[in-house]
C-alpha cells in the first residue's frame, strides 16, 4: 500500500510503514497525483518536477521535459503501458514511452477538467467537472444521460469483470450496465439507462474532490472501496437488492382554464382551451421518491419527456384537435412500466378555429384576388382605349393633313392644267395627252380621297369583327356589286383592342381589294374559332392575283396592300397565307394564336366572359 502525506512518500508492506525519499532532482516536491505502475511500483507526480515512477527500489524519470509538470489533475497507466494525464480546460496527454500526443476540445473532448481516467474494455473514458466521454477511433463523444447531473464531478471509475461501470461523483454511486453502455455507443441520441446508489442506500457523504489517486477501487474479493468527503465505503456488486415489480402508474387528473377535471377518457374539454395540467403518479412503497417518470403528449412531443420524479405535466398554446397523452414510470432499481397510463381527450375548436373559417378566408382572398385582378384588367382596357383614341387622333390629323394640303394642291394643279388644255384646239395631239393625263389625275385624286376616308374610319363603335366586316362589305357593294356575306363557326373571343384593329385593318385591305380589283361575282368572310387559335378566310371567285407580280412575291409592282397586311400580321404574331388561280380566285386566311389575342384557350373561356361583364 502507497500512501501520501503532505510533504511525505509512504509505503506499508509486511506489516511495517517506510519512508521513501524522493527522487533526488525532485526535492521536497509535494504528490499530487499516484497511481499504479501495472505491477508492484507506483506513478508520482511531483508538483513542478515531472512524472517519476518507483519500481521498489529506485525512481525513474517519465517523459521528463516532454510532460507538463504543473496542474495535473488526473493519471492513468493503460493496459497497453502508455501513461495518461489529465489537465484543466479540456486537456489531456498520450506518452507512449517515445512519443507524446495531446487531446482537446479539437478531438471532441467537452468535460472541462479532467478528474477521473478508466481504461475499459469499451475504450478510454475520461471524466471530468462537466460530463463523461469516451475515446473511440481518435475522437471523443459525450455520453448522455435522462439526468446529466449524474455524470458531475466524477472523481473515481471501475469497471468490474462483468463490464459494469460504476462511476464514484458528487450525486453519489452510480452504475452502468454493460447492455446500456453499448446500446448508447451504437445510438448517440439514446440516454444511457443509469442506477443511483446516494444517502438512502447507506452512502456516507459523495466523492472526495481533487484526491490524489482515484477515489473508487476494485479490491481483489470483487467489492469496490469508494473514498467520501465523510469516509470509505464499499459495496459488494454481486450481492445488490433489486426490486423487480414495475410500479403502476395512472393518471389521476386534468387542470384546464383554472378548472378541474377528473382523469375521463374521452372527454372533450370547452372552446378556448390552450394551457391545461395534467396530474399522474406512480406507486411504489419501497422507496418512492426514487421513481422515474417520462411522459409525452401526442401531436406536441415527438419524443419522451424526462420528468424524473415530479408527477405533473404542464403545456400551453394547444390548439384544437384530439390528444392522447401517456406516461410511464421506473422504479428504484430502474424497472419500468412500459405500458404505464393514458389519457384520450380533445378541445373543441373556437369558430375562428374551424376548417371551414379557414376555407372561407381562403375564399375570400381569392375573391379578393379576383377582384383586383378585374379591377387591372380594368385598367389595362382604360389605357388601351387611351392609345387607341390617341391613335385615331393621329390618324385624323394625317388625313386632315394629306386632304388640306396634298390632295387640294393636286386638285389645283389639275384645274389649272384643265384651263391650259381647254385653250388648245381640238384636234391638237397636245390636248388629248393632257386630256388623258388629267384623266390619270382625277384616279390618283379619287384614290387618295378613299385613303383619307380609310384613316378617318374607326373600330371603335363595335367590337364585334364580324358585324365590322359585314358594314364593310355592303358599303364595298354599293361601289362594286357582288354577292356577299359572314360566316361564324363558334363563339368569339373578347380580343385585346390593338389586335383586334389591327385584324380589322388586314380584312378591310383583302375586302378592298377583293372587291374592286377582282371582278368577283360572290365574296365571302369565314371566322373560325377554334381551342388554341382564331381563324379568318376571305375567299372571291374572281380572276386571281394575276401574272404581273414580282417572282416569290405575289404581288404586282407599284403596290403595297399585300407587303401591308403581312407586316401587320408579323407585328401581332399570326401567320398569313394566300392561295391564288387564275380566273378560279383567290383565298387569304389569317390565323391568330389565342396567346396573341390576349386570351387563354376556350376552356378559360368563362374567366374572360366575367372580366368582360365586370368591365361593362
Amino acid at each position: 500500500m502507497w500512501l501520501a502525506s503532505a510533504h511525505h512518500l509512504l509505503r506499508w508492506r509486511n506489516g511495517r510503514m517506510a519512508a521513501v525519499l524522493p527522487p533526488e532532482n525532485a526535492g521536497s516536491a509535494v504528490v499530487t497525483l499516484m497511481a499504479s505502475d501495472g505491477n508492484h511500483g507506483v506513478l508520482a507526480m511531483h508538483e513542478g518536477h515531472g512524472l517519476f515512477r518507483h519500481d521498489g527500489t529506485q525512481w525513474h524519470g517519465i517523459g521528463i521535459g516532454a510532460l507538463r509538470a504543473l496542474h495535473a489533475t488526473a493519471l492513468l497507466r493503460a493496459r497497453d503501458g502508455a501513461v495518461w494525464i489529465g489537465y484543466p480546460a479540456n486537456a489531456l496527454t498520450r506518452w507512449d514511452g517515445t512519443a507524446r500526443r495531446d487531446f482537446s476540445a479539437h478531438e471532441g473532448l467537452n468535460v472541462g477538467t479532467v478528474t477521473a481516467l478508466a481504461d475499459s474494455a469499451a475504450g478510454l473514458l475520461v471524466a471530468g467537472e462537466s460530463g463523461l466521454a469516451l475515446l473511440h477511433e481518435g475522437r471523443f463523444h459525450p455520453l448522455r444521460a435522462s439526468r446529466p447531473e449524474l455524470l458531475h464531478g466524477i472523481t473515481g471509475i471501475v469497471e468490474t469483470a462483468r463490464g459494469e461501470l460504476w462511476l464514484n461523483g458528487v450525486r453519489g454511486v452510480v452504475r452502468i450496465e454493460r447492455d446500456a453502455l453499448r446500446r448508447a455507443l451504437a445510438n448517440r441520441d439514446e440516454p444511457l439507462s443509469l442506477r443511483l446508489f446516494d444517502f438512502d442506500d447507506g452512502l456516507p457523504g459523495v466523492a472526495q474532490q481533487a484526491p490524489i489517486s482515484s477515489s473508487a477501487e476494485l479490491a481483489r474479493d470483487g467489492r469496490i472501496w469508494f473514498a467520501t468527503n465523510q469516509g470509505l465505503a464499499v459495496i459488494d456488486p454481486h450481492n445488490l437488492h433489486s426490486n423487480p415489480i414495475a410500479p403502476p402508474v395512472t393518471v389521476r387528473a386534468l387542470a384546464a382554464n383554472r378548472r378541474q377535471y377528473g382523469a375521463i377518457a374521452g372527454m372533450r374539454l370547452p372552446k378556448g382551451t390552450s394551457d391545461l395540467r395534467i396530474d399522474y403518479t406512480a406507486l411504489s412503497l419501497s422507496m418512492p421518491e426514487r421513481v422515474q417518470l417520462r411522459y409525452r403528449l401526442s401531436g406536441v412531443d415527438r419524443h419522451w419527456q424526462d420528468a424524473g420524479n415530479r408527477r405533473q405535466a404542464f403545456y400551453t398554446n394547444l390548439g384544437p384537435g384530439d390528444y392522447r397523452f401517456q406516461v410511464i414510470a421506473a422504479n428504484d432499481s430502474g424497472v419500468w412500466n412500459e405500458q404505464g397510463a393514458t389519457l384520450g381527450f380533445s378541445i373543441e375548436p373556437r369558430f375562428t378555429q374551424t376548417w371551414w373559417f379557414s376555407a372561407l378566408c381562403v375564399l375570400v382572398g381569392a375573391g379578393l384576388l379576383f377582384a383586383l385582378y378585374l379591377l387591372r384588367l380594368r385598367q389595362i382596357a382604360e389605357g388601351v382605349h387611351v392609345r387607341l383614341e390617341e391613335r385615331h387622333q393621329e390618324r385624323e390629323r394625317i388625313a386632315r393633313e394629306l386632304h388640306d394640303t396634298l390632295l387640294q394642291g393636286i386638285q389645283g394643279l389639275v384645274l389649272r392644267f384643265q384651263a391650259i388644255a381647254n385653250r388648245l384646239p381640238q384636234e391638237d395631239p397636245t390636248r388629248t395627252a393632257m386630256e388623258q393625263a388629267l384623266d390619270r389625275a382625277d384616279d390618283v385624286i379619287a384614290e387618295g380621297r378613299d385613303r383619307v376616308s380609310d384613316l378617318r374610319a374607326s373600330m371603335t363603335t363595335t367590337p364585334d369583327l364580324a358585324e365590322a366586316f359585314g358594314r364593310l362589305g355592303v358599303e364595298l357593294a354599293e361601289s362594286h356589286p357582288a354577292g356577299f356575306q359572314v360566316l361564324v363557326e363558334g363563339r368569339l373571343p373578347v380580343i385585346d383592342p390593338v389586335v383586334r384593329d389591327e385584324i380589322y385593318w388586314i380584312g378591310h385591305e383583302v375586302l378592298t381589294n377583293a372587291f374592286r380589283h377582282a371582278k368577283a361575282s360572290s365574296i365571302e368572310v369565314e371566322i373560325s374559332a377554334a381551342k388554341e387559335s382564331l381563324s379568318f378566310r376571305f375567299r372571291d371567285d374572281g380572276r386571281g392575283i394575276g401574272q404581273n407580280v414580282a417572282p416569290g412575291t405575289t404581288e404586282k409592282s407599284g403596290h403595297w396592300g399585300l407587303r401591308g397586311i403581312r407586316e401587320r400580321a408579323q407585328g401581332i404574331g399570326a401567320e398569313l397565307g394566300l392561295w391564288s388561280r387564275e380566273a378560279v380566285g383567290t383565298e387569304v386566311e389569317l390565323v391568330v394564336p389565342m396567346k396573341a389575342i390576349g386570351m387563354k384557350p376556350r376552356s378559360m373561356g368563362w374567366f374572360a366572359l366575367m372580366a368582360s361583364a365586370w368591365r361593362r
